[in-house]
């Protein structure tokens, strides 16, 4: 691959590992949102899209009449629509460095201090005075959780009000940082120095290949 089209592709993916990695380095529970989780992928395969299928579909008298305003409004475009999704998808809650024994002990006591009734049905997590229905992912090789809602319609002041009971509780779990934060680390920075690798060796021929290909020339 090219070194600017690298760069493009790798470098947001690179981020978004390193952030994930400090996460587990860290060692207490991240609770994100789903949009929030959602948005951060699509800013980290927004690279990989846009030299990959945008770019092979995009005329290339296009870009040599309107310049970089075709990029730009390409760029808009897809985080408009992302955002779009984001927003619009099924409610979920990510947890990000924690293990299974741990998120079972921390969801029991979170929900069980809010409704005495709440009780495991094998996945789901079951709150009948709020009420809510909790269904619980949990991947082991990343350490992450997926709370979605389960049944009908959710009542987004209740789910709003669960997120934020989960980020406060989370704030008082001991630290226990996961080997896979060094891993996740590594592999960033390995993606950073292939990049600058390739831009080091060919840097003149880098910037060439990033006028033409934003129609600056």
């Amino acid at each position: 691959m090219e070194p600017a089209r690298m760069a493009i592709a790798l470098l947001p993916l690179a981020l978004y590992l390193f952030a994930l990695g400090l996460v587990h380095l860290r060692g207490r529970p991240q609770v994100v949102s789903g949009p929030r989780d959602r948005l951060a992928l699509g800013l980290a395969i927004s690279g990989l899209v846009l030299i990959g299928p945008v770019e092979l579909l995009l005329p290339p008298l296009l870009v040599a009449q309107m310049g970089p305003l075709v990029w730009i409004a390409i760029v808009v475009v897809f985080l408009s629509a992302w955002v779009v999704l984001a927003f619009w998808a099924p409610l979920r809650i990510v947890i990000y460095n924690v293990s299974a024994e741990e998120l079972h002990a921390w969801l029991s006591q979170v929900c069980r201090d809010w409704d005495p009734q709440a009780q495991w049905l094998g996945n789901v997590l079951s709150l009948p005075s709020v009420p809510l229905q909790l269904l619980v992912d949990y991947t082991p090789w990343s350490r992450t959780a997926v709370i979605q809602h389960h049944g009908g319609q959710a009542d987004l002041e209740l789910w709003f009000r669960l997120q934020e009971r989960l980020r406060q509780s989370a704030r008082a779990l001991p630290r226990r940082a996961a080997p896979q934060g060094a891993l996740l680390v590594s592999l960033s920075l390995l993606l950073v120095a292939a990049v600058l690798l390739a831009w080091q060796r060919d840097f003149s021929g880098a910037v060439r290949e990033l006028v033409q290909m934003f129609g600056l020339g």
